[in-house]
């Protein structure tokens, strides 16, 4: 019954907690198309020299996913693709491509539908314990995860998606550092407890996918903020 866990939360008798859910509910969809940058200049950037197939475009969300289920495009270009649809730095993106093999092999396994959401959570956070990846936290392998498994069902962790979360749930569900980045400190069961709690929030929510709640509790930044995005920044406490 995975209603119930959200119904712990939302209905527990605090005024709070049923604010914050009422305010998201009322927020319907939010128009913003984000499509990060052009891929193949973010690959020659941070593999120069190095061929690959990738398109020279940004990319929709939609085209990504199409990307990364297309067995044409190697483990890495994948990698790639996903970290420049995402907005990655490419100085970060210099820092792990030293060790790119380690991050593909769990690419490979997710992309071949063998492995669950948290242990390839586990897998990326024990490349980041042994220190084997430098410049891709949680904020950037969570995407990898959605992207590159078919059951696209484990979702985003970032700071705006995990401050929502603890926001509505009252929670630290999430770990955030004083910066209010995601914390190293989350595992596994930590980032199944956060993708079921947006599973049972898109129940509570109706007529939306887990995905569609994701992105709604993203919302969107920049100059002209999504009403989400302003009212979590209004509201977040550390």
């Amino acid at each position: 019954q995975r209603i119930s866990a959200i119904e712990r939360y939302l209905w527990s008798g605090t005024m709070n907690q049923n604010r914050h859910f009422k305010k998201f509910e009322k927020i319907r969809n939010e128009e913003h198309q984000w499509r990060g940058r052009n891929l193949s200049d973010w690959w020659e950037s941070v593999f120069p020299g190095q061929k690959n197939k990738l398109p020279s475009k940004s990319v929709s969300r939609e085209e990504l996913k199409t990307l990364c289920a297309d067995q044409a495009f190697s483990d890495q270009e994948t990698v790639a693709a996903v970290m420049a649809w995402g907005g990655m730095f490419v100085n970060n993106g210099r820092k792990f491509s030293s060790n790119v093999k380690c991050v593909c092999e769990i690419v490979s396994s997710l992309r071949s539908g063998d492995l669950p959401r948290d242990e390839a959570f586990s897998a990326f956070k024990n490349l980041r314990v042994k220190k084997q990846i430098k410049g891709m936290g949680a904020a950037y392998f969570t995407k990898l995860i959605f992207f590159c498994s078919p059951k696209h069902d484990g979702y985003i962790m970032d700071q705006w998606t995990s401050k929502s979360v603890n926001l509505i749930s009252e929670k630290k569900l999430v770990k955030l550092t004083n910066g209010g980045h995601v914390s190293d400190a989350n595992d596994a069961s930590t980032y199944i407890e956060y993708c079921e709690f947006i599973e049972n929030l898109s129940l509570m929510c109706c007529d939306r996918s887990s995905e569609e709640t994701e992105k709604r509790l993203f919302s969107f930044g920049g100059k002209t903020k999504g009403a989400w995005r302003s009212y979590v920044i209004q509201n977040w406490k550390r």
